[in-house]
Order: structure tokens, then sequence, then C-alpha cells
């Protein structure tokens, strides 16, 4: 992975502050303002590195997975998710489940068992109301799965961080 710090794109109104290019490898950080994104960032870079080596290709592998688990057809015991360790697929699959939905009923086992995970999440409710607020409805892009997995994992880490006293 490659770090740019504000030598990529053109800046301007509604310009990104940062950015993860798949075809080159490369995260880019604008120079006022990128930094706190690097998390984020990090993990499209992570999600690629799983497609390349999974699928074979330029592909975000929490896209692959993601439309997996919308569909149905694979199950987190018997995932079909590429040529990734089962043990990785089934993970991948388990977390892409708790970030798209929610159990349909509260229980002592309930983060135990996916299963029950079967409501769209508030998490991507709320993806879909900025889609639509960008005029993003018909190709979304905040309710796309690369981008819930990047912000989810990006809130995780800033969780853990804070639960450390640090900040990214």
């Amino acid at each position: 992975i490659g770090l740019c710090c504000g030598s990529r794109g053109r800046g301007g109104a509604n310009s990104a502050v940062a950015h993860y290019n798949s075809t080159t490898g490369e995260i880019n950080l604008t120079r006022d303002k990128g930094d706190g994104f690097l998390a984020h960032e990090y993990f499209h870079a992570i999600a690629n590195h799983f497609g390349a080596t999974g699928v074979g290709a330029n592909v975000d592998y929490s896209e692959f997975v993601g439309a997996a688990v919308k569909s149905g057809q694979d199950t987190p015991e018997q995932p079909n998710l590429g040529n990734l360790r089962l043990d990785l697929q089934k993970s991948f699959y388990n977390l892409m489940t708790a970030i798209l939905l929610e159990p349909q009923d509260s229980g002592p086992d309930v983060e135990m068992n996916l299963s029950k995970y079967t409501n769209v999440s508030p998490f991507v409710l709320d993806a879909q109301k900025l889609d639509s607020a960008y005029g993003k409805s018909n190709t979304p892009y905040y309710a796309s799965h690369a981008e819930l997995f990047a912000r989810g994992m990006e809130h995780w880490l800033a969780n853990r961080l804070e639960e450390n006293g640090q900040k990214n």
C-alpha cells in the first residue's frame, strides 16, 4: 500500500479528503483534511487485498461478500466466497452480516446466532437516507457494501482507540 499526502487528484468544492485507488494500491490523503480518514481508506485497501487474493480480480471483497449475505445463497457455515481460507471467509461473512443486518429480536444468545439477523440494520438505513439526500439513490455510494464496510471498521477502530485514550 502506498501513502500519498496531497499529491493526487484535484482540489476544489466537493473534492474527496481521502481516497484509496485500488488500481495503484495508493491511499491519498489531502494536505489539510485527509489525515483523520486513514483508517477508513486502509480498510478499503484490506477489502481490495482480499478481493484480489480470494477472487483473483481487482474487486472489493466486502462488495462480493455483502452480495452473498444479501442474497442468502451462502451461509456462515458453508461459504463459497473465493479462494481464501475457510475461517477467513466465515469471519468476513459474519462481519458483513453484522454490518448489513440486525437481529429480529433480542436475547442472551442473539450475538452468537447470526441466523437471527434478518432485518436491515439502522446503519444501512441511515446510509440509504444519505444517498437519497445527495441524489445517489440509483447508484448508492454511502449504502454500497464497500462504504458500509470501511465506515463500520473505521468506527470500530475509533471505539477501540477511545477505550485506550487514543484518537485516529
